[in-house]
């Protein structure tokens, strides 16, 4: 929030006066200091690297999707006299909005994670899903098996040390 402010402050005052145009800032502000620190992230990946239309797209992204879906709710919604609908069919239409801008933008940010190898691993203990039969057959609900740090070496001085799992 500090931040937008500070954006705000160097805007001339008939700008901000406007409460709209503030939560904009706020939005924006937010969701970029987002994808800027995702894209930091994964900028230090060894792989080929898309920081900017990887991870910081997709976290600007969010907040263009969520200024959307509030438009249209604000703006629309209400002048096709749907507002009288059931609360189960708003809540319906919320999700399948959800759903499917997730599954239209999540590539950008799935792709960065798989390129840093985020899916080869299990960084929580314990899983619940696992405990309850989704995952491989004969696998418990513990997740870690091996210890996380050992000792690494290729035959080298320069191919040894601590390997972080």
């Amino acid at each position: 929030m500090s931040a937008a402010r500070w954006i705000l402050s160097l805007l001339l005052v008939s700008l901000t006066s406007h409460l709209n145009f503030r939560r904009v800032v706020y939005m924006a502000v937010s969701f970029y200091i987002s994808g800027l620190i995702y894209a930091c992230g994964s900028s230090t990946q060894i792989l080929s690297i898309y920081p900017v239309s990887g991870p910081f797209l997709f976290f600007a992204l969010q907040g263009v999707a969520v200024m959307a879906e509030q438009f249209f709710k604000t703006a629309i919604f209400f002048r096709l006299l749907l507002s009288q609908t059931l609360r189960w069919v708003r809540r319906t239409a919320n999700f399948l909005f959800v759903y499917c801008w997730l599954m239209t933008s999540g590539g950008l940010i799935a792709d960065d994670f798989a390129r840093g190898g985020l899916w080869l691993m299990e960084p929580i203990s314990v899983s619940p899903l696992r405990g309850l039969g989704f995952g491989l057959q004969d696998e418990g609900w513990w997740c870690w098996r091996e210890p996380w740090f050992r000792y690494w070496s290729d035959g080298s001085y320069w191919g040894s040390g601590i390997r972080v799992l």
